[in-house]
């Protein structure tokens, strides 16, 4: 009891001198003459990286409902097997991200996944970030926008229980229109190499 009673106290202590030195952080930065003080032309810079910009604008027009026509193969001789899907697009933290909320059956079963894009301003790249039902692990890869060809490609390692540590896959979003789009996913069979295992042609629903 007695134990429980002093690791309450030094918790509340710890909060209590976090909070004051916050505090004390926040007060110098508002002080004309505080020598922590941050410079200008460095908070200038946080807030121009930190705002959403074109890059961002060609991920969130997706934002809303989207009826997908998917097809998936597991090797490159495999007939294509078609896969009932919907897709949920929103905004987050202001446009600096997306959610794509996607949900279909697969062999019988219902699936769901998620996938966050954005574009880093620090690296100048785009970033995606991958997960589903079917796993506990995360896929994460990254890429360029052509404008010219209206297309995203991200690069990246596949992880499943084949391949726990990754193995290259590839997929290349092609924006049509503001109203419909494409989805192209490459994986690595050996011997055969890169492989298209997927592909989804999307519909805004309206």
């Amino acid at each position: 009891m007695f134990a429980k009673l002093r690791l309450l106290l030094a918790a509340l202590a710890l909060v209590a001198v976090s909070s004051f030195a916050t505090s004390q952080w926040l007060q110098a930065q508002q002080e004309p003459d505080g020598q922590d003080q941050m410079d200008p032309a460095m908070m200038a810079q946080m807030m121009a990286m930190g705002t959403p910009g074109k890059e961002h604008k060609v991920l969130t027009r997706s934002a809303g409902e989207w009826d997908d026509k998917a097809q998936m193969r597991m090797s490159p001789g495999a007939d294509w097997t078609e896969i009932p899907m919907t897709t949920s697009v929103k905004t987050l933290l202001g446009g600096r991200f997306i959610q794509r909320t996607i949900k279909g059956n697969f062999a019988g079963m219902p699936w769901e996944g998620i996938h966050i894009l954005g574009y880093d301003k620090l690296a100048k790249e785009y970033v995606s970030f991958w997960m589903d039902s079917f796993g506990t692990w995360f896929v994460q890869s990254k890429g360029q926008y052509s404008e010219e060809s209206k297309t995203l490609e991200m690069k990246g390692a596949m992880r499943d229980v084949i391949s726990p540590d990754g193995r290259p896959f590839r997929q290349v979003i092609r924006i049509i229109d503001e109203d419909h789009s494409e989805v192209e996913m490459y994986d690595t069979i050996p011997p055969a190499g890169e492989v298209m295992v997927m592909k989804v042609k999307s519909t805004r629903v309206k």
